[in-house]
């Protein structure tokens, strides 16, 4: 990548689309809608209520589809078994059958609607409509149409019942009972056909075929089996070749709406770099020790130029204000606290200053870097490996660290704010950055960029070290899964999913153990004290977790917060 191709950012994005929103009142209990938008440039909005719980399911995998798929069709299947029993039950007065094969097919009959009916009933729930118990009301409902083969005869059209039977079985969830269903029913019919083919005993049915030769009734019941085993194959590969559709359109669908985001996102950096092309208002201008040369970056508050040391040549990047936020005495308050916030870190993983002044206007003079932010990477790649995942990881995390270890939270790390130069990540831009000591520059305000925000951040509460540990995983949960945790239709939209919702499961979106999921779940867990203490814990954990090697307390920690917030469905 050539100079003029490469990014040079450096903090070059002051506020781009990072976001201040007015606190919501104290008094306000949530679900409420959160506040508009201060910046003139986005139109106010207002979230709406959560979705309630009898709004329909979203059905977010193959197998979920299909759950709900065969509770409906056992719905209709129970009910035609259902007045099938009632009606063979009212007809046995009227045939000549017999007294033990009666005994049996009334037998079967109750079974059949007791078993049919337990279906039925749980099938109205999709959701429990799985487990031990719906597998044996399978089996025995199964059973129960054996029970009329003595009752018919072996020779005799109510094995169709029984083909009808294995189908439907070997759609559902459970081969388990697929298999058991076709084996029963398929043993059932061969002992009974072979004691009459064999002379054992007369044809019990009342449609008895007393006719036709040993031979004849032996390839006749051959011909059954294969119907009864062609029922079960037939079945099973249907269910799989369902299973396989849905899959591959849920990816397409996946893979769309990932594509989606990367746009926007590169739209809005087009934006940004269209707008900061060309010379800036200071250009070749000398603040300090470095002339000014084009600028490389706009934000909300502060603009970002190339520049060299008027002695050495040696180059780096200004930051200014600008021409608006320099009338604005807020403003400038948090611009100066910036240059000495970012002034105080020190850490190789924390973009470098070089020099700071105030006079004649407030500047920053920082390393100028070469490469790609996150971002960026991002766009080109889709996804991280495991390994750069954990890289990333682990420098980031020494730069919010380093940061804290100052006194300093971040409050805006995000893709665009994390910039990798050679094999070094660095953490940029702390113009929103509060300070552990006392400092109300953005008191009143949220401040920071929804989609990677802490649900403390959010609301306008107090913020610390955890959030951006917070931020660490929302970056690291895009870095794996190729989009960003939360995108709401506009910030307040995006800032309410934030405060009450959790993401998609992370191995739902990509190729990962569900170890992952589990870090993930404590790394972006909604109170602070159940995140990782520190952003070396977060790195350890994640390192684990690809080798499917979480240590138990942690896969158990995240179990019980997902109880209290699931993964988004």
């Amino acid at each position: 990548m050539s100079d003029d191709d490469s990014t040079e950012h450096a903090v070059r994005r002051a506020t781009g689309p990072t976001v201040r929103l007015g606190r919501p009142p104290a008094s306000t209990p949530p679900p409420a809608p959160l506040p508009m938008t201060e910046l003139p440039t986005e139109r106010a909005s207002v979230v709406a209520p959560a979705p309630r719980a009898s709004q329909p399911i979203s059905l977010t995998t193959p197998a979920h589809a299909l759950l709900h798929d065969e509770a409906e069709r056992t719905r209709h299947f129970s009910a035609f078994g259902l007045s099938l029993a009632v009606s063979a039950t009212i007809a046995i007065p009227l045939l000549p059958g017999r007294l033990v094969p009666t005994i049996l097919m009334i037998a079967g009959a109750v079974i059949a609607m007791a078993a049919l009916g337990y279906l039925n009933h749980r099938a109205r729930d999709p959701e429990t409509f799985r487990g031990p118990a719906i597998d044996l009301a399978w089996y025995l409902s199964t059973l129960a149409a054996t029970m009329a083969i003595p009752y018919y005869g072996p020779s005799s059209g109510v094995s169709v019942i029984t083909v009808v039977g294995i189908y439907f079985t070997g759609l559902g969830e459970s081969r388990r009972v697929a298999i058991a269903v076709w084996a029963t029913s398929a043993l059932v019919e061969a002992a009974l056909a072979g004691l009459v083919i064999s002379g054992a005993m007369a044809d019990p049915g009342v449609l008895a075929f007393d006719h036709l030769t040993p031979l004849e009734g032996l390839v006749l019941q051959l011909q059954l089996q294969v119907v009864l085993l062609a029922a079960l194959l037939l079945s099973r590969r249907s269910r799989r070749t369902t299973t396989n559709a849905i899959a591959a359109l849920e990816r397409a669908v996946r893979t769309i709406a990932a594509r989606e985001a990367l746009l926007d996102e590169a739209r809005a950096d087009l934006a940004r770099a269209l707008d900061a092309s060309g010379p800036g208002r200071f250009s070749e201008q000398v603040l300090g020790a470095y002339r000014l040369g084009a600028l490389l970056g706009r934000g909300g508050m502060g603009e970002v130029y190339e520049a060299t040391h008027i002695t050495s040549g040696a180059p780096a990047a200004v930051k200014v204000l600008t021409r608006n936020a320099i009338g604005e005495a807020s403003l400038v308050r948090r611009f100066l606290r910036e240059l000495h916030t970012a002034a105080a870190i020190e850490s190789p993983h924390v973009v470098r200053v070089l020099e700071v002044g105030e006079a004649p206007i407030p500047y920053l003079a920082m390393e100028r870097l070469r490469g790609s932010d996150l971002a960026e990477l991002l766009r080109r790649r889709g996804t991280l490996t495991p390994a750069e995942v954990i890289d990333l990881t682990r420098q980031v995390g020494a730069g919010i660290s380093a940061a804290a270890a100052a006194g300093v939270v971040h409050r805006d790390l995000k893709p665009q704010n994390v910039f990798l130069e050679g094999t070094t990540w660095k953490v940029l831009d702390f113009g929103v950055a509060k300070l552990a000591v006392h400092d109300d520059s953005t008191q009143g305000l949220v401040v920071g960029t929804p989609a990677y925000m802490a649900p403390e951040q959010a609301r306008g509460g107090e913020v610390d070290r955890r959030t951006d540990l917070y931020a660490l995983a929302a970056l690291v949960y895009r870095a794996i899964t190729g989009r960003a945790p939360f995108a709401g239709k506009d910030a307040a939209a995006t800032l309410f999913e934030v405060v009450h919702h959790m993401p998609h499961r992370p191995s739902r979106l990509a190729p990962v153990p569900e170890d992952v999921d589990a870090v993930l779940a404590i790394g972006l867990a909604k109170q602070p004290d159940d995140r990782f203490a520190t952003a070396s814990q977060l790195t350890i954990a994640l390192d684990a977790a690809f080798e499917r090697a979480l240590p138990e307390g942690l896969r158990q920690k995240a179990r019980a917060l997902l109880q209290q917030h699931p993964w988004t469905t």
